[in-house]
Order: structure tokens, then sequence, then C-alpha cells
């Protein structure tokens, strides 16, 4: 008789405290992940539009996570630097958590409608984005053709959280030509330090009265480019940088990683050529009253005052600019003085 008026009690019980769980109140907290370790449970958090981070507890081994188009992750799939939504129980505890991207806001600049490949200028730079054709395309919360995107269009791109695939392409109305939460600064300095097994980089910052040597973690998103001048040559990976080179730089103020850098090509400015072999790759030019052989990129660039040019232009007695590659290995770009 006891036992069965506790289960009847239990029974009473039992509803109410999962009415109670419904219910609960739970504080929506944004913001970026700086830190998590899954053993300890913690996670710390830079909070939307601060500078300071704030340490939580993961609730449970298994919280509900969901990507930014509602898709179920696990906490094993969460990342530094990936912004969140958490619903967050009393002070610290995280019951649940929602990944806000990563996202690309941009201006289309063209569209290649058979390929499913976008052209889309950020704040940075100009990217080639493909997207899949399972991706959504979406303008005002319905679905929208693909081929109906045009030059000039503002989208929003969002990417798989390991930034890998493109999920979704959102245009229309309430679109931002930027990130509206997105904070960075640009700088100026010199690469004097890289370690590439920590993705981190030491730079001479260089300011109106002194330059101090901050080091920097690179995202593993980060744009790397080579540059001649103001020009962008082409896209890099970490692999590629060097050291004792000039670069622009931006840094995320929420994670404080490096997001993109333009790395200046070191240059050996107006040097005549002394001879030229096309098929051993190989140029001598006149270097300080005595001759100096370089050996020429694969990928080796020609441009004149007029634009794009062709290895077959460079000659014996021409004035050209050897730009090297960042290790100063090879020569990688050659500018071509017009006579």
């Amino acid at each position: 008789m006891l036992i069965r008026i506790v289960l009847v009690a239990i029974l009473l019980i039992l509803p109410a405290r999962l009415t109670v769980a419904q219910d609960e109140k739970l504080k929506d907290v944004k913001g970026t992940i700086r830190a998590i370790d899954l053993k300890t449970g913690s996670l710390h958090m830079q909070l939307l539009y601060a500078d300071r981070q704030q340490p939580f507890n993961l609730g449970a081994k298994e919280l509900p996570v969901f990507d930014a188009i509602g898709r179920p992750l696990k906490l094993a799939d969460l990342r530094t630097e990936l912004r969140i939504a958490a619903k967050v129980r009393g002070d610290d505890e995280i019951a649940a958590i929602h990944v806000d991207g990563p996202h690309r806001h941009g201006t289309v600049k063209k569209v290649d409608v058979p390929g499913r490949i976008l052209i889309v200028k950020d704040p940075i730079a100009e990217k080639v984005i493909s997207v899949p054709v399972e991706a959504k395309v979406v303008a005002l919360g319905a679905d929208y053709p693909f081929e109906k995107l045009k030059v000039g269009d503002l989208v929003q791109v969002t990417y798989s959280v390991d930034g890998k695939t493109v999920l979704k392409v959102q245009t229309g109305k309430g679109t931002h030509m930027r990130d509206p939460f997105l904070r960075i600064t640009r700088y100026f300095g010199i690469i004097t330090e890289l370690d590439k097994s920590k993705s981190e980089a030491s730079i001479m910052v260089q300011s109106i009265d002194a330059g101090i040597i901050k080091t920097y973690p690179i995202s593993p998103s980060a744009y790397l480019r080579m540059m001649y001048h103001t020009k962008p040559v082409k896209e890099i990976s970490h692999e590629q940088l060097g050291k004792w080179v000039k670069a622009h730089y931006f840094v995320n103020r929420d994670t404080g990683s490096i997001v993109n850098i333009d790395a200046e090509l070191p240059v050996l400015v107006r040097r005549k050529v002394v001879s030229i072999d096309r098929e051993a790759k190989t140029l001598t030019v006149e270097d300080e009253l005595k001759e100096k052989k370089l050996n020429l990129a694969s990928d080796v660039r020609i441009w004149t005052p007029k634009g794009e040019g062709r290895l077959a232009e460079i000659a014996a007695g021409r004035i050209v600019n050897c730009a090297l590659t960042l290790d100063r290995g090879q020569v990688q770009l050659l500018y071509l003085w017009d006579r």
C-alpha cells in the first residue's frame, strides 16, 4: 500500500516538474567563442559589442547545439572564433547553443550561373564563392532562384562551422553590405617572426612615433594575399608567408586574431635584363655592377603599365622590377618598364 501511494505521488509531481523545466526562463547571451575545453566543461566567450571575456560552464556533456540553418551539431564541432547565441541558466550555465555563422557579407561583382560561382566584394577583398546545388538561396524569407542573382546585389553567405561549405545565400531587403557585428581594425607593420606550427605571426606594428612587436594568432579562415604595391597578385596559404616583409593586416577585435594579411612582395627595382632562359625559368639581371641570376616561379606573372604582359616580352636590355616571393627564393612577378 505504501509503495502504491509513493508511486502515485511521483506521478503527480513529475508533470509539474516537467512543466517547470519547460517554462524555465533562460537568458540569451551572444558573443564569440574565445576558448572551449570539453574535458573541464568550460567555455570563454567574448560578449557581443564588448572588449571583455566571460567564463561559462557547459551544463551537460551533450547539449542541444545547432548550426546557422538549424541542423544539429555536437559540442565537439564547436571551435574558437565561432559567434554563438547561448541559452544560459543562472549566471553561467549554458543550456543550449545556436551557432550564428560563419557569414560573409558583401556586394556581388560577378555571377557565373552555370558554374554556380559568385564573386563577392567584402570590406577586405573580392572572394570567389562556390555555391553548391544543395545550398539554400533566399530573399525575404522565401526561396529565390540562383540565376536571378545579379551584379550589385547585397548578399549574406552562410557557411558550415568549418568554413568550407556554403549552406545558404541570402539577398534582398534587410541584407547588409557588411557584417553588422564584425569589428576589425587595420594595421601596418613588418612581419618579424612566424610560428607556422601554432599559426602565429609576430609583427612590428608601425605607428606615428614608435614601433612595437605584437604576436597574433592567424585565423584558420584568414584571407592572405601577395601584393605588388597596392595590387593583389594572388591568394596564398599560411605556408607561403615570409619574414621581414611589409604587410597591411586586419585584426578581429572579438577574437584577437588576424583575419587578413596583404603582404608586399620584396622588389629589386629597375634592373637591366642581361639574359633570360625561358626553358630553365631563369633570369639574369645587372645588380650593383655585377650580374645576379634569379629563378622564375612556375606561375610568374608579367605586368606592364598597360596591363598583363607575356614572358616573351622579356629580353636582354629591357628594364624590369623583379618582385620576389615572400621567402625571396624566386621571382613571382616582373614589371616591365616601357621604353
